[in-house]
């Protein structure tokens, strides 16, 4: 979560555990991930689903990550809204570093963002 990361030190993160080719991880809670690749590719596919979701709603005109937010998690109790924000804001940080979005200035939870 901001300010802490984006979702590229995420997928940085989640690439170098596929690569490793473990065959076996151990979770800090749960039991043993026995087939590691397919687990770790199941959470990239999340991710980049998530985040081409947010390019469209940005495409189609939602501007702010509240906006983004009610439209994308519309069926999630709305006291879940904050930290869903913070989740589209690492999106979207990760977005503006690989120039996919644009906004002014840093983003923040109150920036505007355009698609480039």
């Amino acid at each position: 979560s901001p300010p802490d990361g984006d979702m590229g030190d995420y997928f940085a993160s989640l690439d170098h555990v596929k690569a490793q080719n473990f065959d076996r991880i151990w979770p800090t809670h749960g039991p043993a991930i026995e087939d590691p690749k397919t687990f770790v590719q199941a959470y990239i596919d999340h991710r980049r689903g998530r985040e081409r979701q947010i390019e469209d709603q940005i495409s189609a005109g939602k501007s702010e990550i509240m906006d983004i937010v009610k439209a994308l998690y519309q069926h999630v109790d709305a006291r879940l809204h904050p930290a869903a924000a913070h989740s589209v804001l690492a999106h979207i940080i990760h977005l503006v570093n690989v120039g996919r979005v644009s906004c002014e200035g840093v983003p923040t939870l109150r920036s505007t963002y355009l698609p480039t």
